[in-house]
């Protein structure tokens, strides 16, 4: 097809001048449908711009578009892992939940019936047991330790959890080991 150019565009060769800017063109042949072909006609005479131009026009935006696509369905593909993750997760989190929930239950259910004349010193003994326990666990995760990766991980898979110490040392008596005593004695 040899289209006129427009009364902007110079060509001569393989070159075609712009409003003074050179663009140095290649020749490029396509083959397209009559219908389409017949289409990109009207456009241009619609538009007053070379069939050239809007081909030019339309595979730029191909190219623009296809680095988008790219870079969207990477990133797609990245939150459909972490979606998987977080459902793993979760999985694991409710096993837990259902575990204590359970443990407690058995511990409960063989526990010994409490004089109601004891229970306010054995209310104390408990609330300063469980403050023991959440002390321990809150420096042991405090210096980026946690029973789960001393027993069941290996260093590499796991390295140590950044440290947020400031805040909680404050709050925190770091002792080297808190030993949680589990036996009920006996009033």
């Amino acid at each position: 097809m040899n289209h006129p150019p427009d009364d902007h565009q110079v060509t001569g060769g393989d070159a075609t001048i712009k409003k003074g800017q050179a663009m140095a063109r290649v020749k490029i042949i396509a083959r397209l449908t009559p219908d389409l072909a017949a289409g990109l006609r009207r456009v241009s005479a619609l538009e007053g711009r070379s069939v050239s131009d809007i081909i030019e026009d339309a595979v730029g935006r191909a190219f623009a578009n296809a680095g988008r696509d790219t870079e969207q369905a990477a990133i797609m593909a990245r939150f459909d892992g972490l979606a998987r993750q977080h459902a793993a997760h979760d999985r694991c989190l409710e096993t837990l939940f259902e575990l204590t929930a359970h443990t407690t239950r058995f511990v409960m259910s063989m526990a010994p019936a409490i004089n109601p004349a004891d229970r306010p010193a054995l209310n104390a003994r408990g609330s300063e047991r469980f403050n023991s326990v959440a002390s321990a666990i809150v420096a042991r995760l405090a210096k980026g330790r946690s029973v789960w990766r001393d027993a069941f991980s290996s260093p590499a898979v796991h390295p140590p959890a950044p440290s947020h110490a400031s805040a909680v040392e404050a709050n925190v008596e770091t002792k080297a080991e808190t030993k949680v005593e589990t036996k009920v004695d006996e009033a």
